[in-house]
């Protein structure tokens, strides 16, 4: 290993005396090889061709030994790199050409990667995120998919039996914090199971409960408790006013939840208020137009058709770990 270390360290620092050792070897090889064929009977000049034929040229012989010194493949690296510094020096606007080009190119890379990875191959932040499926409302005369209705829902389940679990969530009419400068931020209303579903814990306080539905109480986002509330702890149990009615927050969202929805899902990433359904869900269309069930599976089935008022709970995906998905 030190040997190696030794050669590397000649090979890059002291090349030339490497160089001048390399032809003293090679002249020295060449005159014994002449002086056996001499005395073998050629005569000097017959036995001078005769070693160069023999050597298959001096110089291509030079070229194999420095290919396998040590270090080699770095020289010729560092060698190109000197050739290339110095043709730019003296074209600077060709090397100010090529360095915004390749600035340009590096930076469109790495933006595409960087969606690429956050929409395909980034694992979902939730707990079993392979366990995860949607489900939505396909109605036929439409041919499009729709918010999963109360009825449905409802339906879902009672008649579960394929799914460990299965939670809702609808977007809803905008809140409004009066205390201070008013400030309106998105709301949506979830069933008090959805963030269990997801395997998400509350930073602060905790996850809505059972008991919890229907009544006036809220979730935030940690980005809008920190904004406006200043990341006060002891607001955590206490009604917070809001525009309609005064609401119990129970709990703060780690700072990294964020929803993860298909655009055709009409539910915004930026939702910063949740509050929960009353239980049971109410029977009849919702007042917003995003609504959306989720189920965690248990066994690998699929959620029951449904084939009342013209539509149909279509089969859930199953969405394996790294898919971006939407409910």
């Amino acid at each position: 290993m030190i040997r190696r270390l030794t050669l590397l360290y000649r090979s890059l620092l002291h090349r030339h005396e490497l160089e001048e050792d390399l032809d003293e070897e090679l002249r020295t090889s060449f005159e014994i090889t002449v002086d056996k064929l001499i005395a073998s009977g050629l005569s000097p000049a017959d036995a001078r061709r005769t070693a160069r034929i023999d050597f298959e040229g001096l110089e291509q012989v030079k070229e194999r030994v420095r290919d396998s010194l040590i270090g080699s493949a770095l020289q010729v690296f560092l060698q190109d790199g000197r050739l290339a510094w110095r043709a730019l020096w003296r074209k600077p606007g060709f090397a100010l050409i090529m360095l915004v080009t390749l600035a340009l190119g590096i930076g469109v890379n790495t933006a595409i990667f960087s969606v690429f990875y956050g929409m395909l191959l980034h694992p979902l932040p939730y707990r079993d995120p392979g366990r995860l499926v949607r489900i939505w409302a396909n109605y036929r005369d439409a041919g499009t998919r729709a918010p999963v209705s109360g009825p449905m829902f409802a339906e879902i389940q009672n008649s579960n039996r394929a799914f460990a679990d299965v939670a809702g969530i609808w977007v809803v009419a905008p809140r409004t914090f009066t205390s201070g400068e008013p400030e309106t931020v998105k709301s949506a209303r979830v069933t008090s199971n959805f963030f269990d579903v997801l395997g998400v814990q509350a930073a602060r306080g905790r996850a809505f409960r059972p008991e919890d539905s229907g009544a006036p109480s809220i979730i935030l986002t940690d980005g809008v408790f920190r904004r406006r509330f200043a990341g006060d702890g002891k607001l955590v149990g206490h009604a917070i006013p809001l525009q309609d009615s005064a609401a119990t927050l129970v709990g703060v969202l780690p700072r990294d939840f964020q929803l993860q929805f298909a655009p055709d899902a009409n539910i915004p990433a930026d939702i910063q208020v949740f509050d929960p359904f009353e239980s049971p869900p109410h029977v009849g269309p919702f007042p917003e137009n995003g609504g959306a069930a989720e189920t965690r599976c248990d066994s690998g089935g699929s959620a029951a058709r449904h084939g009342t008022g013209g539509g149909r709970v279509s089969q859930g995906e199953r969405f394996a770990s790294g898919t971006r998905f939407a409910f």
